[in-house]
């Protein structure tokens, strides 16, 4: 069972990003089926902690591009990677207090954000940086 699904829609045209993307799809995905079955409890703490660190590997590798590239757009870019990677923090000091109660809103938050963020403000980059040889 998931919750989304990868869709060719959703590619930036960098094969390491789109990678990326999916590897994030697969997280969320494995977190909701796994309160699905009613399992949240004892795997949701390692789902966040993998979703926290493989977030701020995406993040960097996307920052760097920026720089390289010189993005004319990332000051605003990295202030809502900024906003997630607080959230997701959040999430997981919620998690490692013993509070899973939150889990159907973190999901939705989860799913929204990431499809927004990829359809609004990594497709905003994605012909800058084919542009200058990211792909």
């Amino acid at each position: 069972m998931e919750l989304f699904s990868w869709k060719n829609d959703y590619s930036v045209k960098v094969g390491s990003i789109d990678s990326d993307h999916q590897k994030l799809f697969d997280i969320i995905n494995s977190l909701f089926t796994a309160m699905s079955k009613g399992e949240g409890r004892q795997v949701i703490s390692g789902l966040v902690k993998e979703l926290q660190s493989y977030t701020i590997y995406h993040f960097n590798r996307e920052e760097t591009f920026f720089r390289v590239t010189s993005y004319p757009n990332a000051a605003n870019h990295l202030e809502q990677h900024k906003i997630f990677v607080s959230k997701v923090k959040e999430y997981k000091e919620k998690v490692d207090k013993g509070n899973n109660d939150f889990s159907p809103e973190m999901l939705t938050y989860l799913k929204d954000w990431l499809l927004n963020h990829i359809l609004v403000t990594d497709k905003a980059y994605s012909d800058h940086f084919t542009k200058n040889g990211i792909v």
